[in-house]
């Protein structure tokens, strides 16, 4: 960089390095009386994210899953921190160990709003409703209704 001329963006766009590792280079460069030889990006060592769920957590999960089927990810978070007094963990951690370790197949459930879509419903049953009269169902003897409050 100091031989050729070069401007620091032309750099690390040459050597498709990050601008501050180019900085760090140039810096320990001029530090060192033009002594410094070119060295790695990074010197840290990566070493993942620690384990936060052992064995006992998903014995613990499937046992909770297979009592409550229905059950959401925050609820079987919420038993965790209750029997593992210290545990934390993110809904996002939980969810991925187990999807990714113990093949679970979850979906998104969301809340049914009974007033999103009234007039569409009463149309769809309304329409059911005269089919049936049309093929014949007789509604006093062939049908059930059950009045949910």
């Amino acid at each position: 960089m100091q031989e050729g001329g070069m401007a620091m963006p032309t750099v690390v766009k040459q050597h498709m390095i990050s601008r501050s590792n180019a900085c760090r280079s140039f810096k320990e460069f001029s530090l060192s009386n033009s002594t410094v030889l070119p060295r790695s990006a990074s010197n840290k060592i990566n070493k993942g994210t620690p384990q936060k769920l052992f064995t006992e957590h998903s014995q613990f999960l499937m046992d909770y899953f297979d009592k409550h089927p229905s059950s959401t990810l925050g609820l079987a978070r919420e038993e965790l921190f209750f029997h593992f007094e210290g545990l934390v963990i993110l809904l996002t951690a939980l969810w991925k160990h187990l999807t990714e370790h113990h093949f679970f197949s979850l979906k998104q459930a969301s809340k049914y709003n009974l007033d999103r879509d009234v007039e569409r419903t009463i149309l769809l049953c309304h329409e059911i409703v005269n089919k049936w009269i049309e093929v014949g169902v007789d509604f006093q003897k062939n049908c059930v209704v059950i009045k949910i409050k």
